[in-house]
């Protein structure tokens, strides 16, 4: 199902194959912003995860993942993480941790503002 101009449903399903992509719309919302932003396509490795797949991969344990608030886009480049970076913030992902592979957002508030290198 599309759920904006550039993201459909099945990007974010569960990794365990259960099916699950209980995301929240305005999470999505601001993902499509931060795309916009950078101007690219966006490869999402990582959305909605269920608590058994979460421990699988090791996730936090009130992970956003669960809750549908988060997500882990690939990157190519330097350059990308750096254009990601920027939109993430600039959109308002309070939420962010960078990996040599990917990018983590988050929906978490501004009270609890992260940044991080995994």
């Amino acid at each position: 199902m599309k759920l904006t101009e550039n993201f459909n449903s099945d990007e974010f399903r569960c990794g365990c194959g259960c099916g699950s992509a209980l995301m929240s719309p305005k999470f999505i919302a601001m993902l499509q912003r931060m795309r916009n932003l950078c101007g690219y396509a966006m490869i999402i490795t990582s959305g909605f995860r269920c608590n058994n797949w979460n421990m699988k991969v090791g996730g936090a344990e009130r992970s956003y993942h669960l809750t549908g608030e988060a997500a882990d886009i690939a990157v190519a480049s330097s350059e990308g993480r750096f254009f990601m970076l920027k939109a993430a913030m600039e959109v308002g992902f309070f939420g962010v941790g960078i990996d040599g592979a990917f990018i983590h957002v988050d929906m978490r508030g501004e009270t609890k503002a992260k940044l991080w290198l995994y």
